[in-house]
């Protein structure tokens, strides 16, 4: 599966340049060969409990979200969560609003899957991230640990009501790798 691949690499990419500078190479190699090879993201492109949207231009990968159905947290209190699991922007496109639309589709696909509350959990340390989530709804609900390779962080567990108003969901260029099954 081609998407497979070139997913892993820009997984890979974004995940190095987003979190590596603050991070031991040993770590990061650790966490990036566990986390991101071709065969993990096979794995997550055909998982039946989730998604994973792709957004493109010109054949290039320039972000994608990954969204799963099977995990809740501890802190999160709802009927029927969805977490948000992966989401990536290649950095030439922060602030253009391709975030925003991926934002908007996986919104919108939680709401087809009837989905009550999303949550994810972001890292402690960025700052960027941790901003864009809030603008987009999410709060502030708990926090827990995060090994990258032997190095144990914190991420931030933060949470969004799915019936809050979304707008009309699509992203430009881009697909998903499966339905809400």
């Amino acid at each position: 599966m081609a998407d497979a691949e070139s997913l892993a690499c820009f997984a890979e990419q974004i995940f190095r340049a987003t979190f590596g500078p603050g991070n031991r190479t040993e770590d990061m190699d650790r966490y990036v060969a566990e986390s991101f090879g071709p065969a993990y993201q096979r794995a997550d492109i055909s998982d039946p409990s989730g998604v994973v949207f792709i957004a493109e231009i010109q054949g290039a990968i320039v972000g994608y979200v990954q969204v799963c159905r099977h995990r809740v947290h501890d802190e999160i209190d709802a009927i029927s969560p969805i977490e948000l699991k992966r989401f990536y922007v290649a950095r030439d496109f922060h602030g253009r609003g391709l975030a925003q639309r991926l934002m908007d589709t996986t919104l919108a696909y939680a709401a087809e899957c009837s989905a009550d509350v999303m949550w994810l959990a972001v890292f402690e340390n960025n700052p960027r991230a941790i901003s864009f989530y809030r603008k987009s709804g999410f709060v502030d609900t708990a926090t827990q640990s995060f090994l990258l390779g032997s190095d144990e962080q914190t991420d931030i567990v933060m949470r969004r009501n799915v019936s809050m108003r979304v707008g009309e969901a699509s992203v430009a260029g881009g697909r998903a790798l499966k339905d809400c099954g």
